[in-house]
């Protein structure tokens, strides 16, 4: 694949758009006011743009193989977001509130070619605005194929590859602009620019604020209080020095633990001391405080060096991800817990307590190139008495479920749920029924058979996914491989034709008729006996409205695939005034199959008794049917343009079976026929999942138009 990414080929993205973007995020901007804790500090910023979700989950992490007396946590940054997963967001945050400020046109960061903070700069920079130019440094003599170079390169950045001998090294240096930036764009680099800094300098510049308000969320969590240490991975020691601060400036009694991936514990301590003296906090406390009190520094978890990775570490991130559903990588996060284990196991004297949070700094899930790595053949083999300790600890997630006011009197109401969205009430389902098996279905590109597979493992649910596909070979795409790194047990069907399985019942493969017999058989078709899905939706209406979306808006158009969505959200707008026209564009089905199918969703749910009046169809929703062209799961050359397109103007990155092919079809019809919409403040409801993005058949269509964007290749530099 490497001529998908060093053939040249740029997404031209005009600059009254990006001016437009940008002076739209200047009024996103708002005031910032640090902890109270935190009010003597030094180099506060005054402002900051609002880029991710706070307030991360911390969940139990059943690791296999922990002494029975410790327990171990997790804090989930890497459900921060989608392409903005990570915490390296919460620092962009103020560094790109300043660039903003300072009216600023580009950006440059600077990291090695598996950079999640040039990943995440690309994106969040380009969702504001700016023309992004990556310097990133490898000491390899080909094109790194990555996850994180695909997507910055999606979003539209400028990426300067260069081969270096040593990248930390080189990194240690003294940044200067390569020449190859000052010549871009015929020779002028939009200005002015903004500078991200590689290595913290503590003068205000560096998003260290981000981090004191994550360890702020830390203690609103009730970290302080009822655990006894944390452990965190170190790269910038960012993170680690204003977590230093939180937990001696609050009182806290933990014990932090800092595993380093990039410097000997000697350069650790002293790149967080500059820090802690830079930002006042050595002015502060007593200056008989003993470093060794703030935090305990780890060197060997950095081995072989940065960046690279042993094979006990590509072992350890597919043993967790099929034992636990939460997914590492091999280079950062994958070395530091697996290296926490090791500890616990070893040497278990080195922590204060024995319940631990694992700080999880998050980052893309699967790495594009690495899948021949990690479907090499290994025995991973998860005991059932791990997994039934996982259900047995899911079952303290569920929760009662009342839903809005407005949706009391429909029908099969659901008593609880967990956390998951449509899956939030199946899996509570599962849980009280006490099954220990899950059994999904879908094409060989569903996301919603992905979200089953690591959803399931996260609760302690054996997961087998019936999935259908037209090749011969085993299909290979990000969610197969995902569904397989969570242990998923794959039954690939493979048919002629991928049929819509809503228009006929669906027969087991015999390799999972005994299965399915036992398993908790999740429902293909909404409606299906036992199908409580629909209220997920309901809720996520009502947060919509909470969101002020039916008195800000005139339309809102989503995706027609199962139609669960669909159905809530007909009963919703129309239960709250009808204010919103709906708009649902199909990937699946005719107009006239939808209309019988939620039509008859409508009446079992027994909205069509409230209402009790004669509705007319068209007045609860506007189907389009020309968006599923070609058909079902395929796509056209003009929807790999239009998702290429999206990304590289507005750093949103839609799939081309799905949402690419719907929001094409969205702005087909406000060029051709506006008149269809109601007025002309529209939401388009993204279903999500840049996942889809990641599959063979898009990228051997980018391949054939000659790969996204530019790269400026640099060697022996």
């Amino acid at each position: 694949m490497e001529n998908l990414f060093q053939r040249p080929r740029e997404v031209r993205v005009d600059d009254d758009h990006l001016a437009k973007m940008r002076k739209g995020a200047k009024e996103r901007l708002c005031p910032y006011k640090a902890p109270e804790w935190a009010e003597k500090l030094r180099g506060k910023p005054t402002s900051k743009i609002n880029l991710c979700q706070k307030d991360t989950p911390i969940q139990r992490w059943y690791l296999p193989d922990i002494p029975d007396d410790f327990e171990i946590y997790i804090k989930r940054e890497d459900m921060s977001g989608s392409t903005l997963a990570g915490h390296k967001i919460r620092k962009l945050e103020f560094h790109l509130a300043d660039a903003l400020q300072k009216n600023c046109k580009s950006i440059i960061g600077i990291g090695s070619a598996e950079s999640n903070s040039c990943r995440t700069l690309a994106v969040a920079g380009r969702e504001l605005g700016f023309h992004v130019h990556l310097v990133q440094y490898t000491e390899k003599n080909t094109f790194p194929l990555n996850c994180n170079i695909f997507l910055s390169q999606m979003a539209g950045a400028h990426i300067h590859l260069m081969q270096v001998d040593d990248v930390i090294k080189t990194m240690k240096q003294a940044f200067k602009i390569p020449d190859d930036i000052k010549y871009v764009d015929k020779g002028k680099l939009h200005q002015p620019f903004y500078i991200l800094p590689l290595y913290p300098r503590g003068d205000g510049e560096d998003g260290f604020y981000g981090y004191i308000d994550t360890f702020q969320e830390l203690v609103s969590q009730g970290v302080t209080k009822h655990f006894t240490d944390v452990v965190l991975t170190s790269g910038s020691s960012l993170s680690t020095a204003a977590f230093i601060i939180g937990n001696y400036m609050t009182g806290s009694k933990l014990r932090l633990h800092t595993l380093s991936i990039r410097c000997s514990k000697e350069e650790c301590k002293n790149l967080i001391t500059n820090l802690l003296r830079n930002y006042g906090f050595l002015d502060i406390v007593d200056s008989h405080v003993d470093f060794e009190d703030l935090i305990s520094i780890v060197e060997e978890s950095r081995e072989p060096k940065y960046g690279q990775f042993y094979d006990e570490h590509v072992d350890f991130v597919r043993f967790t991800a099929a034992s636990t559903g939460i997914f590492l990588d091999p280079v950062y996060t994958g070395k530091t817990a697996n290296h926490m284990v090791k500890m616990i196991r070893t040497s278990p004297n080195s922590f204060k307590g024995k319940k631990i949070l694992f700080y999880n700094t998050g980052g893309p899930k699967v790495q594009v190139g690495m899948e021949e790595l990690f479907q090499q053949p290994m025995q991973l083999f998860v005991s059932d008495d791990h997994l039934a300790s996982m259900r047995s600890n899911a079952k303290g997630r569920i929760c009662p479920y009342k839903p809005p006011l407005w949706a009391e009197k429909l029908k099969e109401i659901p008593s609880s749920k967990v956390d998951v969205r449509k899956l939030e009430f199946h899996l509570a389902d599962a849980l009280e029924k006490e099954y220990t098996t899950l059994v999904a279905v879908g094409s060989s590109g569903s996301n919603y058979c992905r979200t089953v597979a690591v959803a399931g493992k996260e609760l302690g649910f054996h997961v087998h996914l019936m999935q259908y596909s037209e090749k011969e070979k085993f299909p290979c795409n990000c969610n197969i491989l995902i569904s397989q790194m969570a242990g998923a047990h794959i039954h690939i069907v493979k048919v002629d034709e991928i049929t819509d399985p809503m228009k006929k019942e669906v027969k087991l493969p015999d390799d999972l008729v005994k299965i399915g017999q036992t398993a908790y058989m999740l429902p293909i078709n909404p409606g299906s006996d036992g199908d409580t899905g629909i209220y997920a939706y309901i809720d996520t209406f009502q947060e919509l409205m909470s969101q002020g979306v039916t008195e800000k808006f005139t339309d809102l158009v989503l995706t027609c695939g199962s139609t669960s969505a669909t159905v809530a959200f007909i009963i919703g707008n129309y239960m709250n005034g009808g204010k919103l026209r709906l708009h649902g564009l199909s990937v699946r089905c005719s107009k006239e199959e939808y209309e019988v199918i939620i039509m008859n969703l409508l009446k079992k749910y027994g909205f069509l008794d409230i209402i009790d009046i004669q509705v007319n169809f068209e007045d609860l929703i506007n189907i389009e049917e020309e968006s599923r062209n070609p058909k079902y799961g395929k796509f056209y050359a003009e929807h790999v343009d239009f998702v290429r397109l999206a990304a590289a103007s507005t750093g949103i990155f839609l799939d081309p079976v799905y949402t690419g092919k719907t929001a094409n079809h969205m702005v087909k019809m406000i060029r051709t026929s506006p008149n269809s919409f109601k007025g002309k403040k529209i939401l388009y409801y993204n279903t999500g999942s840049v996942f889809g993005t990641l599959n063979e058949e898009l990228l051997d269509k980018i391949k054939d138009k000659n790969g996204p964007n530019t790269v400026n290749y640099t060697l022996n530099t």
